[in-house]
């Protein structure tokens, strides 16, 4: 099995998300030009932090998250961002088919005990 490649998985990951390079790199908190870069190879990819947030986006992805949950990201409080996130990518994971929706009924914790 051929290993997906850095600027593959950045771009399948946007395309996934329907987001620009501009609103994904607010998402992320890096500059368009790092997006852009990623996606073209021009550099090894996003490392670090950086790295961690492409790969909990992905796993929330495969864990049945609504891409457009993530758009709410943009303007949400970054903290309340990142706890959500990371709740839904590696929690025990939803109960209800809303839990995918930022601030559905069952976001606020219930969806994660």
């Amino acid at each position: 099995m051929k290993r997906e490649t850095s600027a593959f998985r950045c771009c399948r990951i946007r395309a996934r998300l329907k987001l620009s390079q501009e609103k994904l790199a607010r998402l992320l908190g890096v500059s368009v030009v790092s997006v852009n870069r990623w996606e073209h190879a021009t550099n090894r990819g996003p490392q670090g932090a950086v790295n961690d947030l492409y790969v909990a986006i992905d796993e929330a992805l495969i864990r049945g998250v609504w891409p457009e949950a993530f758009r709410h990201g943009l303007t949400e409080p970054r903290g309340l961002f990142l706890y959500w996130l990371f709740a839904m990518a590696y929690g025990p994971g939803p109960k209800g088919k809303d839990c995918g929706v930022w601030g559905g009924p069952r976001h606020r914790g219930h969806c994660l005990a």
